[in-house]
């Protein structure tokens, strides 16, 4: 056996390793916390109506007791936890401002905002673990990297790998609906994928509607918990 071969029998034992320990993880964190991961462009930041957004939403979703997950980063990612600290302080709350922060070329430290954060070297770590410790995603606008997140989310829903349904919104009909548009006159109307593997995404305008959505999930999940 070549030294290459070697490697890559290592790393496939490796990866399956590491798969089954998140696994198990998952089955530890599934009634422990009730988390959401917001996505979001770095480039925007609070000044922005998709920040007064990211913002509001953060806070609230923290007086509810819900940690609030984001990249780490500047912009959108840092509002979000900006809220979700001020959230927490208001309601005396046991929620938690959580960054997975990924380690750039360009040295961009974490936010300010983070109670706990974890560098990641690669994005294939990072985007696992976004979908790993999370029961509900956000998109706000945003370029490649979310663009990313959504698409990469969107598939572990469709193939299972997320195990049940979870709520993912895109936060801005007039930024998502183009994109919606495609995949539904191509892509569906092709058949390369059902309607219910389309209607795992909403798009949503309004903050009340994106928390109706949320806490709705959130309180089905107190239920499954038996923790009311």
């Amino acid at each position: 056996m070549s030294i290459k071969e070697s490697l890559e029998r290592k790393y496939d034992k490796l990866v399956a390793q590491i798969t089954d320990v998140e696994t198990k993880l998952n089955e530890i964190d599934k009634c422990k916390y009730y988390r959401v991961s917001i996505f979001g462009s770095r480039r925007l930041d609070e000044r922005s109506k998709w920040g007064q957004f990211a913002f509001e939403l953060a806070r609230r979703l923290a007086w509810e007791g819900i940690d609030v997950v984001t990249g780490g980063g500047p912009g959108l990612m840092a509002v979000a936890n900006a809220g979700a600290r001020k959230g927490r302080i208001e309601a005396s709350s046991k929620a938690r401002s959580f960054g997975l922060v990924i380690q750039l070329p360009i040295v961009e430290p974490p936010n300010n905002f983070l109670d706990v954060s974890k560098i990641h070297p690669r994005f294939m770590t990072r985007l696992e673990n976004f979908f790993r410790i999370s029961t509900a995603f956000v998109a706000l606008p945003g370029g490649i990297g979310t663009a990313l997140e959504l698409f990469y989310g969107w598939q572990l829903l469709v193939t299972g790998f997320i195990k049940e349904p979870r709520p993912f919104l895109l936060v801005d009909s007039e930024f998502w609906r183009p994109l919606m548009n495609w995949i539904e006159q191509y892509p569906l109307k092709l058949k390369l994928l059902d309607a219910w593997e389309f209607n795992l995404i909403t798009v949503v305008d309004e903050l009340e509607e994106a928390l109706r959505i949320i806490l709705q999930d959130f309180n089905r999940w107190k239920v499954e918990c038996k923790l009311t």
